[in-house]
């Protein structure tokens, strides 16, 4: 405003002219602002309108290059699918119920590895030849482990019952079978076993063998409560092992101790001795006689 003022006394105006001209000018000044505000806005409009339209374009020219991805995937994928058909082995289906899972999964194993196809492929081969309790483990498994086959060989064996314990147990108690040679019986031997170490997680090591042998000679020789507890507990390593001994022997100790300690028993003497003779009925035997003898 002095400005305006300035520059109307320079053109010799005074008084209410001179209010006048820095009011007309303050609306030109005003209407121009405006004016380029207004345009500012309509680029502003103009440019983002352009960007949504360009990633508009980019958006379906990355939808295009998707679509066509995703045929060449499918048009690969029935390519190997009958490949992979092509390259079975030819194997009876598994009857569930009737065949050995475990006997049947070192079989197709072997086919498998005869026919030289890649590891990745024996999931979906497998799962082909499944029927029964199997097909259901298989069809309940998630779509990344449908297409591992040691995964998938996991999720069949633990539905079987084909488990640490139960491997371990196949171990021990195994004897050979009517007309099982020396050979086919220790090679069955073998596989309860590597099956029992793989279930385990044991370290295929000398270190490894030496602390499960210890485990499970440690284990059978407990009581059938501290066993049992310690198989529920599951624990890795020796050190383990003996910690949870430890603290489940503790424990026992300490309940029996405050069970039957003289102060308790001296304790529950004095209660029931206190009370009417009425209730002296139903009071255990052995406190009873120990009330007579008082």
């Amino acid at each position: 405003m002095e400005k305006l003022l300035q520059i109307g006394k320079e053109f010799g105006l005074e008084g209410e002219k001179l209010l006048e001209f820095v009011e007309k000018q303050q609306k030109l000044e005003e209407e121009r602002r405006r004016e380029g505000e207004e345009k500012e806005e309509k680029r502003r409009k103009l440019e983002e309108e352009r960007r949504r339209e360009e990633e508009e374009k980019e958006e379906k020219r990355r939808q295009i290059e998707e679509e066509k991805e995703e045929r060449r995937c499918n048009v690969a994928e029935r390519a190997e699918l009958r490949e992979d058909r092509a390259k079975a082995p030819k194997l009876p289906s598994f009857v569930d119920g009737k065949d050995d899972l475990d006997v049947y999964l070192q079989r197709f194993e072997r086919f498998a590895t005869t026919a030289k196809g890649e590891k990745t492929g024996w999931a979906s081969k497998l799962s082909a030849l499944l029927s029964g309790r199997a097909l259901e483990v298989y069809s309940r498994l998630s779509e990344e482990a449908a297409q591992d086959y040691e995964r998938m060989k996991l999720a069949l064996m633990k539905r079987h019952d084909l488990t640490e314990d139960g491997y371990r147990r196949k171990f021990r108690a195994s004897k050979p079978e009517v007309d099982e040679s020396p050979e086919q019986f220790i090679v069955r031997l073998d596989r309860y076993l590597l099956r029992w170490l793989e279930l385990s997680k044991t370290e295929r090591s000398f270190e490894g063998l030496k602390d499960l042998i210890v485990k499970e000679q440690f284990i059978d020789s407990c009581p059938k409560e501290l066993a049992i507890h310690l198989r529920e507990r599951a624990p890795e390593t020796l050190v383990q092992i003996a910690e949870i001994a430890d603290q489940y022997i503790c424990s026992a100790l300490r309940a029996r101790s405050h069970k039957y300690s003289p102060r308790r028993r001296k304790q529950r003497l004095h209660r029931v001795t206190q009370q009417p003779s009425s209730v002296t009925s139903v009071m255990p035997a052995d406190t009873k006689l120990l009330t007579a003898q008082h």
